[in-house]
């Protein structure tokens, strides 16, 4: 499977590296026999970086090259969608012109015209989307419970999807305890893949940690894990760098649920779920949904589950609220349509019988530092609870 899709790849890069080069000749004749070498070029600039970038581990001079690698990420996947536009609107125009039997003697102009735009516009939605990326949002949303608590209403911060690593880091971290300590949480859940599988990539993880504990809230800070929060890909089955994370989120004052369930102020219980397939792993074995929470009683269940695969296992458990992250929306168009044929919910807000679900998109990235059609957010959820 690996073979074929490097293969797959390749052939999708050099298609992409030749129509690039001969839209730039289109449109400055003068590059001429430059084309070959710039096409050869072109290659080593996107292959080497863009598969350093899922080989290197973030550290030193190889962060740099596998941070390179995932802008050249961004920037290949739209020069490939607008060259396969280009296709397209060239060949309609092409079978226009035969078809009226006019001769094409505006065709090199239109060309030209075609050519400048496909190139624009790969250039301006891949720097929109790098710049977008990093712009978080806020979602919310309000809620009623079919659950009895003390409390009326409950004020959640949901976030997921961090992805500290290579090129998330501290100053991010700092800029979203900001925007989330502006929003008075009476508590803050996370929602899984606060790494990006490679924990040594993170420069000063004590002072990143030491930035979590500053997040104020009621009630404290709940975390699951994700797919992505082990240390290393390709190292085999094993447990890839879990001590370091789990005691990473200690120290940062984070409260780690893994198949564990919490009741706090004796007015709602958190639960959260192991991962349900960690990478490098095969599937993990967890805990059934009704194992973790137990004989609870009519106070209001929260769970927290990266991937939203066990909707139907929440509802039959009689959870409230399960909070899951995991899609990023698709992160790029076109993947914001692709997720949605993956799962039955992938992204917002959706009820199934008293059971409500939310998937956030997640607040930061993975791979190429780049948003379109979707948002790095964070979700406030508030609660209200009208009793069962």
């Amino acid at each position: 499977m690996w073979i074929i899709m490097f293969i797959f790849i390749i052939a999708v890069a050099f298609y992409t590296g030749a129509r690039t080069i001969s839209l730039i000749n289109t449109l400055f004749p003068k590059i001429g026999k430059q084309g070959k070498r710039l096409e050869k070029i072109g290659y080593i600039i996107f292959l080497i970086p863009i598969i350093g970038s899922f080989l290197l581990r973030g550290i030193g001079v190889m962060k740099e090259i596998r941070n390179f690698g995932f802008v050249c990420m961004a920037a290949f996947l739209y020069l490939l969608l607008f060259c396969l536009s280009f296709e397209c609107v060239w060949g309609i125009s092409k079978l226009i012109v035969w078809k009226i039997k006019k001769r094409n003697n505006t065709m090199e102009g239109w060309k030209k015209i075609l050519a400048g735009i496909t190139l624009g516009l790969a250039i301006l939605v891949t720097g929109y989307g790098l710049y977008h990326a990093r712009d978080l949002k806020v979602k919310e949303y309000s809620i009623s419970l079919k659950a009895n608590s003390p409390l009326s209403e409950l004020k959640v911060i949901l976030i997921s999807d961090l992805h500290l690593g290579s090129m998330l880091d501290k100053n991010f971290v700092k800029q979203l305890v900001t925007e989330i300590n502006s929003l008075q949480a009476d508590v803050i859940c996370i929602a899984g893949d606060i790494f990006d599988n490679d924990y040594e990539a993170l420069k000063n993880p004590e002072e990143t940690a030491e930035l979590f504990s500053k997040l104020e809230s009621v009630y404290g800070v709940y975390a699951c894990l994700g797919n992505h929060d082990i240390d290393g890909l390709f190292q085999g089955e094993g447990n890839l760098g879990h001590e370091k994370i789990a005691a990473f989120l200690k120290q940062a004052n984070i409260h780690l649920l893994e198949d564990e369930a919490v009741t706090v102020a004796n007015s709602f219980i958190i639960a959260g779920r192991k991962d349900r397939r960690p990478l490098g792993n095969k599937m993990a074995v967890r805990d059934s949904i009704s194992e973790i929470i137990g004989q609870s009683d009519t106070l209001p269940i929260l769970l927290l589950d990266h991937q939203p695969q066990a909707e139907e296992e929440a509802k039959q458990a009689g959870v409230d609220l399960l909070m899951c992250g995991h899609t990023h929306n698709g992160q790029v168009f076109p993947g914001n349509l692709i997720v949605g044929l993956t799962a039955k919910y992938t992204y917002g807000y959706s009820k199934d019988g008293d059971t409500n679900i939310v998937v956030t998109s997640g607040a930061g990235f993975w791979g190429p530092p780049c948003r379109v059609a979707s948002d790095s957010e964070i979700v406030v959820l508030n609660l209200t609870f009208s009793g069962k």
